[in-house]
């Protein structure tokens, strides 16, 4: 009777661990809405394998009006990775296009679905499906990333440190600790040396959304710390306020500054994330012990990291900016809600109350949410619109009429230039007594 129990529980589970999907997407459906132009946007599914076997995708099932584009390599154990479908309609009106798949461990399908209703053709939309082989390119399977090796004790950078992976050996740091190798997603185990220092022997990730690898070395006869970090940031050093009559608490209300930022894949593009960084960093110098600052980001999900640091704690903020990079689609209009709730929860009386939206994307306000952000002006919070591009840019366009819908400022960043003294100038005049 046990064994005969045994045996059942076993089935039970075996049929259990079958049916579970290994592969877990963020989402099933993509769904553009009313597309004034349409001009064969792609539809953006990331996913990754939350099994502990490696996977494969097997080869989908779609209409002729369908392009999809999915790694064919073998997708590691929590590797993260990109499922890309491009739909040509060919014509107006509503379109409903279904993708399915199998992955190699699991008998249950995914399906993911694009659809949207196309009120024009964009003068250079094609209007047929590219034949194999002449599509756009799959998207990478393999990324380069640099790297540095530090000393935990000095913080200095450790030059002809030795950086092992299994299939990279041999490679050096340069004279400031920096290497940069390439290699495909996936897992690896590393070794790093450096003469007067504990060797670090530990696991690397190599994904879509890595730029960056820091190692911090112990030296010889200290014990051995956590050696993966975030990367410290290439941008120069921020301006500093040391003369308090700058912004000093006679003439500048406290801030409490709630900053959204957009970390979708768009973001890398002329250099937005370092325009970003910058900017905020510059902020973070700016800020005294009165101000408080929140961070969320957003792209396919939305994510909390600081809540209500006060502006003097430099060392909590920075490290958190620098580490931020770009991956995923955007899908804000959730995250504007949680950023309104965190402003409320840190709302300073007599203060300077804002939530700052760092975004390249479209956003197309509900009237819930729209009403929303109108009563929270009254209250006292007010919205920031930070946009990338030129003045005639759609994107920004479209941005300062959200501003504009819902009382709250627009803030123009322009392509390829620094815009620290233009973030620091515009809430330096705001929060001014």
């Amino acid at each position: 009777m046990i064994a005969f129990s045994f045996r059942l529980l076993f089935w039970l589970f075996m049929s259990a661990s079958v049916l579970a999907q290994p592969i877990e997407i963020s989402k099933m459906v993509v769904d553009f809405g009313v597309v004034e132009q349409w001009n064969n946007p792609p539809a953006d599914f990331p996913f990754v394998n939350t099994s502990v076997s490696s996977q494969y995708l097997l080869a989908p099932k779609y209409s002729s009006k369908v392009l999809v584009q999915m790694p064919r390599s073998r997708i590691e154990s929590g590797e993260s990775g990109l499922i890309r479908v491009f739909v040509y309609p060919g014509k107006t009106g509503a379109f409903e296009e279904r993708v399915q798949f199998y992955a190699s461990g699991s008998t249950e399908p995914i399906t993911l679905i694009v659809r949207g209703r196309v009120k024009s053709m964009a003068p250079d939309a094609a209007l047929e499906c590219p034949k194999f082989g002449e599509s756009a390119p799959v998207p990478p399977s393999e990324r380069t990333v640099v790297g540095v090796v530090l000393s935990r004790a000095s913080g200095k950078a450790i030059p002809n440190a030795k950086v092992d992976f299994p299939s990279q050996t041999g490679l050096f740091t340069n004279s400031r600790g920096k290497f940069s190798l390439k290699l495909p997603f996936g897992l690896y185990s590393v070794a790093v040396e450096a003469e007067g220092y504990e060797p670090y022997y530990g696991l690397s990730r190599i994904a879509f959304s890595t730029d960056s690898l820091v190692y911090w070395l112990n030296p010889l006869g200290e014990e051995p710390k956590d050696s993966l970090v975030p990367a410290p940031s290439d941008l120069p050093p921020p301006i500093t306020y040391d003369d308090p009559s700058d912004f000093d608490r006679a003439s500048f209300k406290a801030n409490n500054i709630v900053l959204l930022i957009d970390v979708s894949g768009s973001m890398r593009q002329d250099n937005r994330m370092g325009q970003v960084k910058e900017a905020v960093r510059g902020l973070i110098s700016l800020f005294r012990d009165i101000d408080a600052i929140s961070l969320m980001t957003f792209n396919t999900q939305s994510r909390l990291w600081l809540e209500l640091v006060p502006g003097n704690e430099k060392n909590r903020l920075y490290p958190r900016v620098d580490s931020l990079n770009a991956a995923g689609q955007t899908n804000g209009l959730t995250a504007l809600h949680q950023a309104f709730d965190l402003a409320g929860k840190g709302f300073i009386a007599g203060g300077e109350n804002r939530v700052v939206l760092i975004t390249d994307g479209q956003f197309a306000l509900s009237q819930e949410l729209k009403t929303r952000l109108v009563q929270e002006k009254r209250k006292g919070i007010e919205l920031l619109v930070i946009g990338f591009g030129s003045e005639q840019d759609r994107g920004v366009l479209t941005l300062e009429k959200l501003a504009e819908a819902v009382q709250g400022r627009f803030l123009r960043f322009a392509p390829g230039q620094g815009q620290e003294k233009n973030l620091v100038e515009f809430i330096r005049q705001a929060s001014r007594k």
